[in-house]
């Protein structure tokens, strides 16, 4: 590791290599050098901290046993290639902690190590978190609903305390308890911010309107937000009532409970836009290819589980129909099984007339103008007899192309 400049005879002092440090001589007898001294060593490192290893300057090493740790630095020695004791030190800033909520406790902190936080607004008690290189952790938490807020009651306020709140019959009804979830039920004129223990806030109170009855579910084939049912059970076929009850005020719905008439998941449907998509897969407020090139936007999406559970194809094709559904022929509606129709489709039958039976050698209306001659109907069984049957209720014409047949949504 000695560095020789001499080349003439004799004796000749020279220096260390690069990286290394100490003194060497060497003599020259006769062209051939020989050592006289050589102390050259390794030099450690000294403040330079960026080697790859450990104990050679690894930043993100939490300590090494020569320097402790700070609250806002690792520390550790840079011992050098040859373990000098000269070594120089190392640090790196760990990751700082932002201001955040966590639970009920609010922290303020944003520079690595512990934080004492406040409770949130509307609850009491200490919190404590340490900040762990970026992440927060509890360190004590005690934050529950302390009170604060009121309920204003038709007569007055009624304050929030740290005990339980039941607090029914109000323009809001809280039920709050320390710090445990709490459910919260304004008046049909009231809101709610979300938060335990704030008032609920005046809002102008909708009038109930027509619009309000909204087919769907809640009464079976019925929707609306409060429901009060006329028939109990509302059978297929035969019209509900129900009242929207809002705010005082009401409205008197009516419908029709849509009844059988369904295909299997996977029956096609087309669009309006010239694409097909699954029966199940249809969504309320999309546009489906009806009669005449109508786009009829889909209203419901009706979803059965028929104890009965036979499927019907034509000419060898899929199964995929129940037998009361109507066809459009060349001539009028038809239904594999017209009876059946009647006692689930009412409201067809109103507006059409009972269907006539279809049968092999009628002329079924097809997609784009196109006829097909049934030469065959098949039946058999769905497996699982349970397995849900879809409809849709469309608007415009009330038909649609189901595995480009034209039919009737009932």
């Amino acid at each position: 590791n000695c560095s020789v400049s001499a080349t003439a005879s004799g004796s000749s002092t020279g220096s260390c290599a690069s990286g290394y440090s100490g003194s060497c001589s060497y003599l020259c007898n006769n062209g051939a050098w020989s050592a006289n001294s050589n102390s050259c060593a390794l030099t450690p490192v000294n403040g330079v901290c960026n080697n790859a290893t450990r104990n050679a300057c690894s930043a993100g090493s939490s300590n090494d046993g020569a320097i402790a740790d700070t609250t806002a630095q690792w520390r550790w020695r840079c011992d050098g290639q040859n373990g000098g004791s000269n070594s120089g030190t190392c640090a790196k800033n760990k990751a700082s902690c932002s201001a955040t909520t966590i639970g009920n406790c609010s922290l303020g902190a944003t520079a690595s190590g512990g934080s004492t936080g406040s409770c949130a607004s509307g609850y009491s008690g200490s919190c404590n978190y340490t900040c762990n290189n970026g992440t927060w952790s509890a360190n004590s938490n005690s934050c529950a609903f302390g009170g604060g807020g009121t309920c204003t009651s038709p007569t007055g306020s009624t304050m929030f305390n740290n005990s339980c709140g039941n607090y029914s019959g109000y323009a809001c009804d809280h039920i709050c308890c320390g710090g445990t979830v709490y459910t919260m039920n304004c008046g049909a004129a009231h809101t709610f911010d979300g938060i335990c223990g704030n008032d609920c806030s005046s809002l102008p109170s909708p009038s109930c309107k027509t619009t309000d009855c909204v087919a769907g579910a809640g009464v079976p084939g019925c929707t609306v937000g409060t429901v009060s049912d006329a028939y109990n059970p509302n059978t297929e076929g035969m019209n509900c009532t129900w009242k929207c009850n809002y705010a005082g005020d009401s409205v008197s719905c009516s419908k029709t409970i849509a009844g059988g008439g369904c295909f299997a998941a996977g029956t096609y449907v087309s669009m309006s836009d010239g694409s097909f998509k699954a029966i199940e897969e249809i969504s309320i407020g999309e546009s489906v290819k009806g009669m005449d090139g109508a786009q009829n936007i889909v209203e419901e999406v009706l979803i059965h589980n028929f104890e009965e559970n036979t499927l019907y194809a034509f000419n060898g094709g899929a199964f995929f129909v129940t037998a009361e559904h109507p066809f459009m022929t060349e001539e009028v509606w038809k239904a594999i099984d017209p009876e059946m129709t009647i006692n689930r489709n009412a409201d067809f039958v109103e507006q059409y007339g009972k269907p006539n039976v279809l049968k092999v050698g009628d002329v079924l209306t097809k997609e784009n103008g196109e006829k097909m001659v049934i030469e065959t109907i098949e039946s058999r069984d769905r497996y699982p007899s349970k397995m849900p049957v879809y409809n849709l209720r469309v608007d415009g014409n009330s038909t649609y192309y189901a595995d480009g047949y034209l039919v009737h949504n009932k």
